[in-house]
Order: structure tokens, then sequence, then C-alpha cells
């Protein structure tokens, strides 16, 4: 199995072991919240910013909107977050605010409590599936 290093974490790449695996989609197995996020942070292009600019009373909708306008459906980019009117310079905080609001909103907006109130499941309004919020 392949492994490199980025920014001090262990970034491994999923190799079949054998020529049957080859045909096997890769899989990953996590034993924690940090080997999610290290996988995710192993996956960001540092090359490249996803800039976006959105206003703190309507961070869901314009954030949506600008992730859609982009040219790929999936922002594998750094992110850097701005709030209108203000001069924050984006050195964490400001993403980790915007992400934390993000999806709080996508939550409250998209999901409702299963029946046994132990998950979560889509909230199905032809609005949401219109603005192309679950692809």
């Amino acid at each position: 199995m392949g492994s490199s290093l980025r920014s001090g974490r262990d970034c491994r790449s999923a190799e079949p072991e054998d020529e049957n695996d080859k045909l096997s989609l890769p899989t990953e197995t996590f034993q924690s919240s940090v080997d999610i996020l290290n996988s995710i942070s192993c996956k960001v292009d540092e090359t490249n910013t996803f800039s976006i600019c959105v206003s703190r009373t309507d961070i869901f909708i314009r954030g949506m909107q600008q992730w859609q306008h982009q040219k790929k459906s999936s922002p594998k980019s750094r992110l850097k977050v701005t709030f209108f009117g203000e001069a924050g310079i984006d050195t964490g905080a400001l993403r980790k605010e915007f992400l934390t609001e993000m999806l709080a909103e996508i939550e409250r907006r998209l999901f409702i409590c299963g029946a046994d109130k132990r998950g979560k499941n889509p909230l199905y309004c032809v609005n949401s599936v219109d603005q192309n919020y679950f692809r």
C-alpha cells in the first residue's frame, strides 16, 4: 500500500493487493472521526482555492449558489471564505464558522428527524429538488 505525508497527516492510497481486487472499488475503513478528517484533508488540492463570499444572514442560499456555480460538483480545492462587509482574512476561523453554520442550515432545511428519533431523513420538497440541493 502506497503512502505519502501531507501537512503531518498520513495519506494512504487504497491500492489492491492482488489481481482479483483490481476489479472491485477501493474502500476505506475508519476507526474514528480523526481518521475521516485525515482522509478528507488528504484529498484537498492545495494548489487551488475555492473562494466563496457569503452574507451572515443568508449563508445557506448564497453558499449553495456559489457551490453549484463551481465547475466541478465537489469542491476539492482549499476553501477560502469571506463575509460581505467584513475585512477578515480567512486563516481558518472564517472557514470553520462558515462550515459550521452551513451544516446547521443544511440539517435544518433539508432533513427531518426519523420516526425513531435516532437519525435524519431527507425532507423531500419540490423546491429543494428543483434547486439541485440533493445532487
